[in-house]
């Protein structure tokens, strides 16, 4: 009697109890959705245990490293070279990295007029301003005028740097910069070419307007200044050369029929005649060269942009803001990038659901990479809990030029290094779903994941569920044959 009331009250309780049926259902999605660990089971939808996955992106690689050495001179004037480039318009540079040595800047003369009248053609000096433009920042070291004093007597002449402004449409003396030459003695009262040497006055075209800078000039003794000047229309000269202005800013025009320019030479000096690219405004295709930290002379240029040319070759323009620059281009990398291939990938349930295996496939014949480049490699962009990660094309095992990249957002990049052309590019994978016999960790590095928390709680309710119904009726039954018994006892 006992056996039959527990094999009633088992079957009871699997017939009865709908908790215990919803655990199983449960148990089951659970163990389906966890068994193929993560990214890995996107798109899998085959009832067999087998089936196409995700598109998997692709990326090729392959750059150019040119050391031959590539020498400028004079890049005041616009000098430009060129770099091969593939054809394909979407293998576009990625990176580019110019290395530049040698920068040569030597100190520069400007001579902003040469021209003058002989006496008694002049301009008196109460102070006057003559401009003159200066490129990128170093430092004024010689200036050369054309005067004389009056009489004679003492004469001396005091110069003053100004930056400019715009006023109206009319370039003006702004903001004093302060004395450069003090009291420089005028010897002569007929006109002669003054020489001050050794000024060392430094200057910075950014703080400007338009690189254009002003020099007061100031009679500072009791004889009169007197400088020599060239007609802008008439004359020997008949050229505007720059900005010759009275006190009130107005243009003097000494004959009454002109403006004039006044002989003026300025010798400038770089910061350093072997400076960083900074200092000279070195730029390439307009953006400006990187110093290299705490070296003189040499520097760098990076940068990300795509650049692409259906001729195969990219040009690069280099220009500084200073007379007469050289420089070399000791190194030229330039990274090439391919990012619109993808690869169809099919998955295939193996050892009993422990383990799923990864195939992935390149459709597209591989037929970039060009023999004018180097470094070529393929990357496949694959989930992250991937394991035994092979590589062929072809029959050629590539494996061993395999290098797993860190995981990002659940994927891994697979850098495959000397690739190259071919018509069938795969990839073979494994992920493991679950502790196999060996008690191998699944793809994502745990072992068997305990039920939740929801599952151990339907749990516990079927099992006392079934506990109470089944025992429910099973009194019952028990009370009826007992009642039974008993009646059978009464009629013996």
């Amino acid at each position: 009697m006992k056996r039959k009331n527990v094999f009633q009250f088992v079957l009871l309780f699997f017939i009865i109890n709908p908790f215990f049926i919803n655990f199983l259902i449960f148990q089951s999605k659970f163990n389906a959705n966890e068994s193929y660990s993560g990214v890995s089971k996107l798109n899998i939808k085959s009832a067999n245990n087998e089936g196409p996955g995700e598109k998997i992106n692709i990326t090729l690689h392959q750059s150019i490293i040119n050391t031959t050495e590539i020498e400028f001179n004079d890049l005041n004037i616009s000098s430009s070279f060129i770099q091969a480039c593939p054809t394909d318009p979407s293998f576009n540079s990625s990176l580019i990295k110019i290395n530049i040595d040698a920068i040569n800047a030597p100190n520069k003369i400007l001579i902003v007029e040469d021209d003058y009248y002989a006496a008694p053609n002049r301009i008196d000096v109460f102070f006057n301003f003559i401009s003159f433009e200066a490129k990128g920042k170093g430092f004024i070291e010689n200036i050369s005028m054309v005067v004389k004093k009056s009489v004679a007597g003492t004469c001396d002449m005091t110069l003053t740097l100004y930056n400019a402004t715009e006023n109206a449409g009319n370039i003006e003396p702004n903001i004093s910069l302060g004395d450069i030459v003090s009291n420089e003695a005028i010897t002569d009262t007929n006109y002669y070419w003054l020489n001050m040497t050794g000024i060392n006055a430094a200057y910075d075209t950014s703080i400007t307007y338009n690189n254009t800078f002003f020099l007061r000039v100031t009679d500072s003794g009791t004889p009169d200044l007197h400088l020599a000047y060239a007609d802008d229309l008439l004359g020997t000269d008949a050229v505007d050369e720059h900005i010759v202005l009275d006190w009130l800013f107005a243009e003097i025009m000494p004959g009454g029929l002109s403006t004039c320019d006044t002989p003026l030479k300025i010798v400038f000096a770089p910061i350093n005649n072997t400076p960083k690219p900074s200092y000279i405004g070195l730029k390439i295709n307009g953006s400006a060269v990187s110093n290299n930290a705490g070296v003189n002379g040499s520097g760098y240029w990076q940068n990300t942009t795509e650049y692409y040319s259906p001729s195969g070759y990219l040009e690069f323009d280099m220009k500084a803001n200073w007379e007469d620059v050289s420089c070399n281009v000791s190194q030229v990398l330039i990274n090439y990038t391919k990012t619109d291939l993808k690869a169809n990938s099919s998955f295939k349930e193996i050892d009993n659901g422990d383990e799923i295996l990864w195939n992935v496939t390149i459709n597209n014949n591989i037929y970039d990479f060009s023999g004018r480049f180097q470094n070529y490699i393929i990357i496949f962009r694959v989930p992250a809990n991937w394991e035994n990660i092979k590589v062929k094309n072809g029959t050629i095992d590539k494996t061993g030029d395999v290098f797993e990249g860190s995981t990002i957002n659940n994927y891994k990049n697979i850098h495959v290094f000397n690739a190259g052309n071919g018509s069938n590019w795969f990839l073979t994978a494994s992920v493991y779903s679950q502790e196999d016999k060996d008690g191998k960790p699944n793809g994502n590095g745990d072992l068997k994941k305990p039920l939740p928390f929801e599952m151990i709680l339907l749990l516990m309710l079927s099992i006392i569920s079934g506990i109470a119904i089944g025992f429910i009726i099973i009194k019952k039954k028990s009370k009826r044959e007992l009642e039974k018994n008993q009646t059978h006892t009464l009629e013996k």
